[in-house]
């Protein structure tokens, strides 16, 4: 019985425990016994195989056993294995803990050390700035003693380059002194308190020691400015006038960019920021500058010395050679330094540099023409015949003399054969009122891009190209009668040609009635304007058959007309005072409108086509000089609205 229940302790586990605790060894049994049931089947399929029925138990018991025994070996193996393992991470953990508390330690005292250090940092700029403070201390003997310290900073620029130090020191006890009236300032209670103190110490306030406040900062920036002025004077101002001016300029440039240099790169960092050096040197010098320019202002100065001051106030002043800098350019608009000369001095300038050469191009020219008179009464003590032609050979070299003036070509072969003298003289004045023209177009330019623009009356733009015109009629007026008139005439051609050429070239489109009327009245405003302008000018001579600025109201009648149907009849009549209108100029004053149809268009232009004109004798075209812009879209609106 007792073996009994010993084998009865050694049971195996129930079946359903073990699958549900170990199903893959469920599965491998399940398997086995397949396997073994697979392997007796075929072994055991004859009647005489059951005679081996022992071995073959002996045998399987024996293989069981053996197998049985590998696997304790097996388990009992991994097991210790097992066990090492356990007890190694047993000591781990243990010997981490303890680098876990080293570290701790390693990192509180790295803490503790950062905080020396950065005590130690402060040490260190202590050590610095005693160091800085020791020198000045040695210094200050000989400071106080000769009263060196304003000359010290009257020669920063010179000492910069060679020993800094004493510049140094100097500033140190300016700073030193400023603490110092600071502090007593701030105790009695500031600037009135102090004032109140020295009254008699009214209210308890002890009064200021003697001599303070010394305000020694103030008078830092006084000897700075006093010291750059000295500069400026030891500058040469001999053989300034005549071509010595231009030297003179080019040492003024050369000292302050060379000064500039030594503030910016070597004083800046000798003083606190605060100081802002460079910004008070730039305005001592441009100080000195602006009152040494009005005393050469002042001069009675020839061509070539103005445009020396002129070339280098407005070029080489502001030149990247000089302040052009872009931190410079800075500064000085930080310190609203204003132009070197005045707009009134600048002006006066120019006039006196356009008089100086008038002056010598009227000299030039009286002995020319004394010359050529001259010549000419000694040519007429020969005959009639030679003195006219030197009055032609005269003549001529005027001529040469104004085509040349308008192109930079070689002057043109003229022919051998002695040209009449009238014809040449006119050919004269038609070439100089040429130039005359291209002069006012030229000022007139940059304002004819605003004819006709936006605006709720007239042109924005006409006053201003009333202003140039009035300009120039007076100088027109200063000319002899009959060149007088050609100018008159031809500026009123001039004006009339391009107010016409920028209303054809905006290529607006009318939308309504109201923006007809509204462009119509602003065209007949200025033709008002230049009309007023033109009245009152007397000339003498013929007085040519079309008048230029009657085309502005038939323009302006143009576009206000209500009935498109009576289009045809009023081309008609601009044809018949303006022969040289083409169809292209006909189309775009159409398009201007903006409610011509095609059938009415095309009666137009077929109205045009059958009555060509034929330009009368003496008529000077006015259109043939406006060139119209071909249009990409014929017969469709354009979108720009007419305002």
């Amino acid at each position: 019985m007792s073996g009994g229940e010993q084998n009865g302790g050694d049971k195996p586990e129930d079946p359903a425990l073990r699958v549900e605790v170990w199903p893959e060894v469920a599965w491998a049994e399940v398997l086995a016994q397949g396997a073994a049931l697979k392997w007796a089947s075929a072994v055991f399929s004859r009647p005489e195989h059951l005679e081996r029925l022992g071995q073959y138990r002996k045998r399987e018991s024996q293989r069981t056993t053996s197998i049985h025994s590998r696997l304790k070996s097996v388990v009992q193996s991994y097991l210790e294995g097992v066990g090492w393992g356990l007890r190694q991470l047993q000591e781990s953990r243990v010997e981490l803990g303890d680098a876990s508390r080293t570290l701790q330690c390693a990192v509180s005292e790295s803490c503790r050390h950062a905080e020396v250090v950065r005590s130690m940092d402060t040490l260190r700029e202590l050590s610095c700035s005693h160091y800085q403070l020791l020198a000045t201390v040695s210094n200050l003997p000989r400071l106080y003693s000769g009263k060196e310290i304003w000359a010290v900073v009257s020669s920063s620029l010179a000492l910069a380059r060679q020993n800094p130090t004493p510049f140094v020191s100097a500033v140190r006890i300016v700073e030193r002194e400023e603490a110092v009236d600071r502090a007593l300032l701030e105790e009695r209670g500031g600037v009135a308190g102090a004032g109140g103190g020295g009254g008699g110490g009214g209210g308890g306030v002890r009064p200021l020691p003697p001599g303070r406040p010394r305000c020694w900062r103030e008078r830092f920036f006084q000897v700075l400015e006093e010291a750059v002025s000295s500069r400026f004077r030891s500058v040469s101002y001999m053989h300034t006038r005549g071509p010595g001016l231009a030297g003179h300029l080019s040492a003024l440039q050369h000292a302050i960019t060379t000064d500039l240099a030594t503030v910016r790169h070597l004083l800046e960092q000798c003083v606190p920021p605060h100081y802002r050096l460079t910004g008070a040197y730039l305005r001592a010098s441009h100080q000195c500058l602006q009152a040494h320019l009005a005393l050469v202002s002042s001069w009675e100065l020839e061509s070539g010395e103005i445009f020396a001051v002129l070339n280098w106030v407005l070029h080489i002043y502001n030149s990247p050679d000089m302040m052009g800098e872009p931190e410079l350019v800075a500064e000085m608009e930080r310190q609203q330094l204003g132009p070197l000369i005045s707009l009134e001095a600048l002006d006066q300038l120019q006039k006196k540099y356009v008089q100086s050469v008038r002056k010598r191009v009227s000299e030039w020219m009286h002995k020319a023409l004394e010359m050529l008179e001259e010549n000419v009464r000694v040519a007429l003590m020969i005959g009639e015949s030679l003195r006219d032609q030197t009055i032609q050979m005269g003549l001529y070299e005027m001529e040469n003399l104004l085509n040349k003036q308008q192109s930079s070509r070689a002057a043109c072969q003229f022919s051998r054969t002695p040209p009449n003298p009238m014809a040449a003289l006119d050919r004269a004045v038609r070439r100089a009122c040429r130039l005359v023209m291209d002069q006012l177009l030229l000022e007139l330019q940059p304002v004819l891009q605003g004819l006709l623009s936006r605006g709720a009356q007239g042109n924005p733009a006409t006053p201003l190209v009333c202003r140039v015109l009035e300009r120039h009629l007076e100088l027109y007026a200063r000319v002899r009668p009959p060149c007088r008139q050609r100018l008159q005439e031809e500026a009123q051609w001039l004006l009339v040609v391009e107010y016409v050429r920028a209303l054809l070239h905006k290529r607006t489109s009318c939308r309504s009635a109201g923006e007809r009327l509204q462009l119509a009245q602003r065209i007949g405003h200025d033709d008002q304007q230049l009309r007023e302008l033109f009245t009152g000018l007397e000339g003498e001579g013929s007085v040519p058959e079309v008048d230029p600025l009657a085309l502005l109201p038939v323009l302006a009648d143009f576009i206000r007309l209500k009935d498109p149907c009576m289009l045809s009849l009023e081309v008609s009549g601009i044809v018949t005072k303006y022969p040289d209108i083409s169809e292209e100029h006909v189309c775009v004053l159409l398009d201007i409108r903006g409610d011509v149809s095609r059938d009415v268009r095309a009666s137009v232009l077929d109205v045009l086509e059958h009555s060509p004109p034929a330009l009368p004798a003496g008529y000077r075209p006015i259109f043939t000089d406006i060139l119209v812009p071909t249009s990409t879209m014929p017969f469709c609106l354009p979108t720009v609205k007419c305002a």
